[in-house]
């Protein structure tokens, strides 16, 4: 046990992520780093590795205080995926001036549930369109209706261009409102009811929508003088476009298709929509806190907690959200795939 901190480390480790331009992403490029640390005194480490978006996840890392601690980590990351093994022991110093702490978050870039922000019906759907034409943005237009499959709105957008016209003269509303009707019979939605992010409609902006949660995964553990913590936790997170979300290929993405089982199709390489963890936090006297805010727009399914515990405090856990399996040659960052 520490008496009396004997000298200061301060190290700063931050963003620790792969970069890796358009070009390069199509590839299985990857990133590996090996650490272990053995270390005491008045230590200060924040680090971030990932970027959420880029990387499927990012985990910031901060560790303060006085004490000794050893840690270990192996971290892999490859386009839209990251996989990462962290343990840590260690010891708030008996005399210490500040107890060392470890506050660890997993920020996740799979989207959330998403409500209504404001009531719908195909009527409000209608008014958009009208307004499309009469400010003459096709563009936008012809690819809400590509995305929808209208075909009566895609025949009388073709008019339009052929006539240079951009009145209403040339529409037959009452048609494309039929259509309209069918297409969005399931679309009478008040506000607070469930929508998914990936909705054409919400892409354009039609339909409003607000997160149901932040997409988080958190813990907090701090030790009092002379008291131990224990952290492990060993995650794996994939992120893949969907529809419209990128500039990368067809065959690293999922897309909406009728035609397949589950309404939904990818590509071969599509990476996939995960995030898998094994989690284990400990302190024998001291403050713990856990912070959880997770749900999928695929199944509906939300998992949220907030937790504070001054005393001993033991959690062991295993989580799984697994919206979308990967294609048949994605990467998947199994050691294998590195020869």
């Amino acid at each position: 046990m520490l008496k009396k901190p004997h000298f200061a480390l301060f190290l700063t480790i931050l963003f620790l992520l792969t970069l890796t331009v358009p070009a390069l992403a199509e590839n299985n490029t990857r990133f590996s780093h090996i650490a272990d640390y053995r270390i005491e005194g008045l230590i200060s480490i924040d680090k971030e590795i990932g970027d959420p978006c880029t990387t499927g996840a990012a985990k910031r890392q901060a560790i303060k205080g006085y004490g000794e601690m050893s840690k270990s980590e192996s971290i892999d990351i490859a386009p839209q995926i990251i996989s990462v093994e962290d343990e840590i022991d260690w010891v708030t110093a008996e005399d210490a001036v500040r107890n060392l702490s470890v506050t660890s978050t997993i920020d996740l870039c799979a989207l959330p549930m998403t409500t209504a922000r404001q009531a719908f019906s195909p009527e409000a759907i209608m008014e958009v369109i009208v307004e499309l034409i009469m400010d003459g943005r096709l563009t936008r237009l012809e690819r809400l209706a590509e995305e929808l499959n209208l075909e009566i709105l895609e025949n009388e957008i073709d008019d339009l261009d052929d006539e240079d016209d951009f009145g209403l003269a040339d529409f037959d509303l009452a048609e494309i409102r039929g259509e309209l009707d069918d297409l969005y019979e399931n679309y009478n939605l008040a506000i607070g009811d469930p929508v998914s992010p990936y909705d054409p409609a919400v892409i354009e902006g039609i339909i409003g929508v607000r997160p149901e949660t932040e997409q988080t995964w958190g813990s907090s553990v701090t030790p009092d003088p002379g008291h131990s913590g224990s952290y492990e936790a060993d995650f794996i997170a994939a992120y893949g476009p969907g529809p419209r979300q990128t500039h990368r290929s067809r065959d690293h993405r999922w897309w909406y298709d009728d035609l397949v089982e589950g309404g939904i199709d990818r590509g071969d390489k599509y990476v996939g929509n995960y995030f898998d963890i094994d989690q284990y936090i400990y302190t024998s006297q001291g403050e713990t806190r856990r912070y959880i805010s997770i749900s999928s727009p695929f199944s509906y399914a939300i998992t949220e907690e907030l937790m504070e515990v001054i005393g001993m405090a033991e959690v062991t856990e295993t989580f799984y959200m697994d919206n979308l399996e990967p294609g048949p040659d994605a990467i998947t960052l199994a050691w294998h795939e590195l020869f």
